[in-house]
């Protein structure tokens, strides 16, 4: 089963929340804030406990600055000098962590807001 709630806004835009759930009670939210899963939760003695590190605004993801719960990329990582060499051509990127290229850039993954369809009980498509 799969339910939409809202979560918030960033800017004009809406950010939503993705909660798929199953017969044990576990849930699975995803945000179509860059797909971060801001929970992961299970039922024990009664209590739900989220299983993940969570921010309760989508204002928090976008400030928090070690990644937390982000989908990164398209590079995981650093480039040294945002510049690298791939099949005797030379690539240069976006430095936005002094001269180095960390974790995709300022238009990584991190930052998009995706596009979601609900297909059926069991499928959310993020485009």
């Amino acid at each position: 089963m799969i339910e939409e709630e809202h979560f918030g806004y960033i800017g004009n835009k809406e950010i939503s929340k993705y909660i798929l759930k199953n017969k044990q009670q576990t849930r699975v939210g995803i945000l179509n804030l860059a797909g971060i899963i801001q929970e992961f939760s299970i039922v024990v003695n009664s209590k739900r406990k989220n299983l993940v590190v969570n921010f309760d605004t989508p204002d928090e993801y976008v400030e928090n600055n070690f990644q937390i719960c982000k989908q990164i990329g398209r590079v995981a990582g650093r480039i040294k000098g945002a510049s690298f060499e791939l099949d005797n051509m030379q690539y240069t990127v976006e430095a936005n962590e002094g001269s180095n290229a960390l974790h995709g850039g300022s238009h990584g993954l991190s930052t998009q807001i995706l596009d979601a369809k609900i297909t059926g009980n069991t499928l959310i498509l993020f485009t």
